[in-house]
């Protein structure tokens, strides 16, 4: 590509970590992107150099464009490592706000950018939207019920087609209704939407994200955006840019990975211990101490169809949720392989066991967590304290 051909240029990122230049060709409809796979710290790139690839013919990116020395770690020494050849990527949309991620923030975030005007398209791994409410099945929506915008839209929606509160559970939902709700919902207000995408890259000028990498079904694509939004739940996108986390306590225990699923054909029945939260809660008052509470039974969560419920039965517990193999050990685990078995005696099995995991940002923490061990806020977010590994669950009540 000749360089008076080009109209103008950025500095980015690869997924693999190496310098990419998006080019914008005067005599192309679409832009390209030279991408350079990964170099070792010895291979340098001056900011007046050329950008040279390895799969284009000896071919050289425009001069000046900024790209830097590549921040790939060398090689391991027990692990066997490949060089990615570079390869050109074709744009597949150029919008004014890219939303990765397409869960409860992620389609809240693309509606509301779209319906103020902005061209959206919203990202997302899975068939479906929803996140944690529908594949992690998280179906309790806790106090979100008493916020407004696109979340009272959702749940409107929601109870005009019995999808919302059930008995012992006000707060509720169907999973799979949400998924189509929330479908409508995003769709209806212009956004556009993109199914079975992983983010696997970011492109940057400077500090500044200017599109992500995708990967899917029809290959590799470049998706340019002046605002990219972070929903990915693990923050993956704000990883891959380079941004500062925290994984983890700081002996690398991380939240457990909780197992859901759904049973049919149940028959609910109601059991109230009324006053013993009081109890709990007056003897903390008088002693200072910390409580944990008995986990010895599955939790059952009633659901809006009759006769549904889900259930959380299994923490899969010393298992980072950012390592694949992690993630596969937890899945086929002998505690969620057995989960079925309470068909015999419960009911239909809806779905399969869904391992919940998170990695926490930089800035967050879990609000009102009382499954892992670490530190925990309370209630308003406003107080540290520890909790207390053990057998059973762990659980600390609020003061």
């Amino acid at each position: 590509m000749g360089r008076n051909r080009v109209a103008r240029s950025v500095c980015a990122k690869t997924s693999s970590g190496g310098d990419a230049v998006v080019s914008f060709d005067a005599e192309r409809s679409t832009p390209r992107v030279w991408a350079e796979a990964a170099q070792w710290p010895d291979r340098r790139h001056t900011a007046a150099g050329l950008a040279r690839t390895r799969s284009n013919g000896g071919r050289e990116g425009p001069a000046g464009s900024g790209v830097v020395r590549a921040t790939s770690a060398p090689p391991a020494e027990d692990r066997a490592w490949v060089r990615e050849e570079a390869r050109e990527l074709p744009v597949l949309a150029d919008v004014d706000v890219l939303v990765c991620g397409g869960g409860p923030a992620g389609t809240a975030a693309a509606i509301a950018a779209a319906r103020n005007g902005s061209k959206t398209l919203l990202l997302e791994r899975h068939g479906f939207l929803g996140g944690m409410a529908t594949a992690g099945l998280v179906v309790p929506h806790w106090d979100s019920h008493q916020n407004g915008g696109v979340n009272a839209d959702l749940i409107d929606r929601l109870e005009s087609r019995e999808g919302w509160g059930a008995e012992g559970w006000k707060i509720s939902f169907d999973p799979e209704l949400w998924k189509h709700v929330s479908e409508d919902l995003v769709l209806d207000s212009g956004s556009d939407l993109l199914y079975h995408t992983f983010v696997v890259g970011t492109l940057r000028t400077g500090r500044a994200v200017k599109g992500v990498v995708i990967e899917t079904k029809s290959g590799r694509f470049a998706v340019l955006a002046r605002v990219v939004v972070d929903c990915t739940g693990d923050g993956d996108v704000a990883a891959r840019a380079g941004a500062h986390f925290e994984k983890g306590r700081g002996d690398g225990l991380m939240q457990p990975m909780t197992t859901m699923f759904r049973l049919g054909g149940v028959t609910w029945v109601q059991r109230r211990n009324a006053g013993l939260r009081d109890l709990i809660e007056q003897a903390i008052e008088r002693t200072g101490d910390e409580y944990r509470l008995p986990y010895d039974y599955p939790w059952a969560i009633h659901l809006p169809n009759p006769g549904e419920v889900a259930v959380m039965l299994v923490h899969v517990r010393d298992v980072d949720g950012t390592d694949v193999r992690d993630l596969t050990r937890a899945e086929s685990t002998d505690a969620v392989r057995r989960s079925p078995s309470l068909t015999s005696s419960a009911g239909e099995l809806r779905s399969s066991p869904t391992p919940i995991s998170s990695r926490l940002p930089r800035s967050g923490r879990p609000r009102d967590a009382p499954n892992h061990g670490g530190v925990c806020l309370d209630r308003r977010g406003c107080r540290k304290r520890p909790i207390v590994r053990g057998r059973g669950r762990e659980c600390v009540l609020p003061r």
